[in-house]
């Protein structure tokens, strides 16, 4: 199937639909434990100037995302020396913290945006959607779609401001503001899973 197909075959964002994939979302029982367990390191483990509960939340991001660090310890090290000034971003919501984790470690120059949307939404989901190559389908596929949603290059999505800004525009433009952020990513990465894995 081609993305012209997708693009026709996708469902106008509604809130039936937003709901359908939050139950969808919720009741697979991979991901609400992943849901669970991003809890539980927020709530009861994590400790920002403790090296070993950075390294541990590093490895499971990249593990149940798959983000493909083969170097989690340069990345650790790389939050854990600039701790203080990251998680003080992160929880002031500012989208300097994105780039901030995602460059700067050391590995081959790589920058890890997607990895840092993830786990700057580790600590602040409400301010850092998770940017995601599925999302990033959808959003390109509703743009193509609705011509009134958002007139956006598809590159511009790799600088973190702009990315945040389209997915509040996304929310508002469907009428789907009753939905927190991390719904709004749970709906758009499940339903682009769906229709872009067969492309």
């Amino acid at each position: 199937m081609k993305f012209e197909e997708v693009v026709k075959k996708a469902e106008k964002p509604s809130i039936e639909l937003v709901e359908r994939y939050k139950v969808k979302f919720e009741t697979n029982k991979r991901y609400s434990n992943e849901d669970k367990i991003q809890k539980l390191i927020v709530e009861k483990i994590f400790d920002k100037d403790k090296y070993e509960t950075i390294l541990l939340t590093v490895v499971l991001i990249n593990e149940l995302y798959s983000t493909n660090i083969y170097r989690t310890d340069l990345i650790t090290e790389h939050i854990y020396i600039n701790r203080n000034t990251i998680h003080t971003l992160i929880k002031n919501g500012e989208s300097k913290a994105i780039e901030l984790v995602a460059k700067g470690h050391g590995i081959k120059e790589l920058n890890f945006y997607s990895f840092a949307s993830k786990y700057c939404n580790y600590f602040n989901p409400e301010e850092f959607p998770i940017y995601d190559s599925y999302i990033e389908n959808m959003l390109c596929a509703y743009k193509v779609q609705d011509t009134s949603f958002e007139k956006f290059k598809r590159s511009s999505l790799k600088d973190y401001e702009t990315f945040r800004n389209i997915i509040r525009k996304f929310r508002s433009h469907y009428e789907l503001e009753n939905f927190k952020l991390r719904d709004i990513d749970k709906f758009l990465w499940l339903y682009g899973k769906e229709l872009f894995s067969v492309i």
